[in-house]
């Protein structure tokens, strides 16, 4: 659907003119994800250090990815251990070393 809207600069600019207006779009995702990161960072329960913005956009990018290709393998089922590989290189750079 989105290339199809793409592909119309009318429609288009139809299309970003109600994201505006709704204060929606595709980067909302992303900046919620990045908030509740930071949020979390507020509670002491990831590092300090974690750049949230790049963690949110990391993870939502690579779910985007997947969702996209189910989709076009027409395959909606989506194995837990995917997900699993899918965070847990970030955990290593999220997570809050446990204090002693």
């Amino acid at each position: 659907m989105m290339a199809s809207i793409a592909a119309q600069p009318t429609l288009m600019a139809a299309t970003r003119d109600g994201m505006r207006a709704y204060d929606a779009g595709p980067h909302a995702p992303v900046e919620n994800l990045a908030a509740y990161l930071r949020a979390e960072q507020d509670l002491g329960r990831v590092s300090a250090d974690t750049d949230a913005d790049a963690i949110a956009a990391l993870l939502m990018g690579a779910c985007f990815q997947q969702g996209f290709l189910r989709y076009v393998a027409d395959d909606p089922e989506a194995p837990r251990s995917a997900a699993v590989a899918l965070v847990r290189p970030l955990l290593a750079h999220v997570e809050q070393p446990p204090t002693r």
